[in-house]
């Protein structure tokens, strides 16, 4: 037991320490930045004013800044709150619920994370 509790407690931290921490914030009725791009296991922060909410929907829904909440979608309540580690790979649509109609939306496009720095462009070796 005190090795799989060893384990646990290694592979956790292991995890943690290849995620990022990304804050998504709203600058009056526009969510900053709109559109992020993270890795699998990341994690998102939204730090909204109270007004405002966060409401995933299907790409349709977010075309027509409407505000229909995707089933099985995530959603925060008024000021926002973390989204960790539950994003599958692939894009994620979101709007604010009461301002949608209004065009405050963004979206998360989640990439298959690989534990693997890409290189730097511009670098040459002689």
């Amino acid at each position: 037991m005190k090795k799989l509790t060893l384990f646990l407690l290694f592979w956790s931290l292991a995890i943690a320490g290849y995620s990022t921490t990304w804050t998504v914030v709203n600058q009056g009725f526009a969510f900053s930045p709109a559109t992020l791009t993270i890795q699998e296991g990341d994690t998102v922060i939204f730090d909204i004013d109270n007004i405002h909410t966060v409401v995933e929907v299907s790409q349709s829904t977010w075309n027509n800044n409407q505000n229909t909440p995707l089933s099985g979608g995530f959603s925060l309540g008024s000021g926002g709150g973390t989204l960790t580690n539950n994003l599958e790979v692939g894009t994620h649509w979101y709007v604010c619920g009461p301002h949608a109609s209004g065009g405050m939306k963004g979206m998360i496009i989640v990439e298959l994370g690989t534990g693997i720095n890409d290189p730097q462009t511009g670098t040459a070796l002689n």
